[in-house]
This record gives C-alpha cells, sequence and structure tokens, in this order.
C-alpha cells in the first residue's frame, strides 16, 4: 500500500471462472438464509409480543403484570437480537 496516497498498488487476485461462480454462489446462498432466519425470528417475536400486548389486558393481579412484562421483553430482545442489535451467537 503507498502510504502517501492511502491505496492498494497490488495486483487484484485472479480468479477463474469456476471459482468465482463457487465464490458468488456460497455468497448469495448465505444472504438468503440469512434473510429467511431473520424473517423467522422476527416472526417468532411478533408472537411473544403481540400475545404479551394481548394478554396485558387480560391481567388482573401484579403477578400476571410482571409475567407478562417478561413476556413482552423477551420478544423484544430476540426482536433486537434478530436485527443485529444485541450480539446473539449463531454457530
Amino acid at each position: 500500500m503507498d502510504s502517501s496516497t492511502g491505496r492498494d498498488e497490488g495486483t487484484p487476485p485472479e480468479f477463474d471462472e469456476q471459482d468465482l461462480y463457487r465464490i458468488i454462489h456460497t455468497a448469495v446462498k448465505d444472504a438468503m438464509v440469512d434473510i429467511l432466519l431473520t424473517a423467522c425470528i422476527l416472526g417468532i417475536s411478533l408472537i411473544f409480543v403481540g400475545g404479551g400486548i394481548l394478554e396485558l389486558f387480560n391481567a388482573s393481579d401484579t403477578i400476571e403484570f410482571v409475567g407478562v412484562f417478561a413476556y413482552i421483553l423477551f420478544g423484544v430482545i430476540l426482536a433486537a437480537g434478530g436485527l443485529g442489535y444485541l450480539p446473539i451467537s449463531r454457530a
């Protein structure tokens, strides 16, 4: 790298057509799987948040409010993790 301009003056790596296809195919496949998993996580979190909000109207004493709040909080944490705002481990 040239320190005065900040540009990399090296030559780009050469890929043959099969390697390039394999790299692009893997990248697109990983992106599609990530989109699907994110949509599933958001759908599950919507069930938790929506169900908690519905149960909030039926709660009659303090312990039920605490349980419903925990239910809603779990859904919000799950959604935040699915959107990448929390570091949830994906092995």
